[in-house]
């Protein structure tokens, strides 16, 4: 009765527990590190810097899994036991989403939990109401972009596998066409809007 895409990249509960682990424990130590001096809630320009950093690993292990996986079944052999079902192409979508969510679906609820826990931290040591407003909206449409780029990054990654030859290279393909080029044009507007936004250093 089990989605054949699903039972064969949510095989591995060792991996799922480990993540969430790994991230709960990578929460504490940046909520940890935002309470030292050097990246405290009251300056924004360096604090938000473990936002980034978990939004950002938690986007690579999506890309990275999502892209490799179909690429191991294919040399195990694991994908044609598949494909030799009546399977659709809804089907394989839905496998692949319901996999994700299975896998990287608390490690996401981790990340959010933490944007929130950052935000009470800024409105709490903030100096300005306005520079506070400014970097909750600013995480607040960080968070709505990580969930759609790990959704996206399941499209994307089951379409570089598919195509590409190596393991890592449909991994690379999806990495930088949903996280880096995206990453870097927001930099960028953030540079250039510093000014307007009031944010701190403008």
């Amino acid at each position: 009765p089990i989605n054949p895409i699903l039972w064969l990249e949510g095989r591995n509960q060792a991996l799922r527990i480990g993540l969430i682990c790994l991230f709960a424990l990578l929460a504490l130590e940046c909520w940890s590190v935002n309470r030292n001096r050097a990246f405290h809630w009251s300056d924004i320009r360096y604090s938000i810097g473990t936002v980034l950093f978990l939004h950002v690993l938690l986007q690579l292990l999506v890309a990275y899994h999502t892209s490799t996986r179909i690429i191991e079944a294919k040399r195990d052999g694991a994908l044609t036991v598949v494909l030799s079902t009546r399977m659709s192409v809804e089907d394989v979508m839905r496998g692949e989403f319901l996999a994700a969510q299975r896998l990287f679906g608390w490690p996401l609820l981790i990340v959010l939990a933490f944007d929130l826990f950052w935000i009470f931290g800024v409105i709490k040591h903030g100096h300005s109401s306005y520079h506070s407003c400014a970097a909750v909206i600013t995480v607040l449409c960080l968070a709505g972009g990580l969930v759609a780029n790990c959704c996206a990054l399941v499209w994307a990654g089951l379409h570089n596998s598919v195509r590409a030859r190596h393991p890592y290279r449909g991994a690379l393909c999806s990495i930088f066409e949903i996280v880096i080029a995206p990453l870097v044009l927001f930099g960028l507007v953030l540079i250039v809007a510093k000014d307007q936004l009031g944010l701190p250093g403008g």
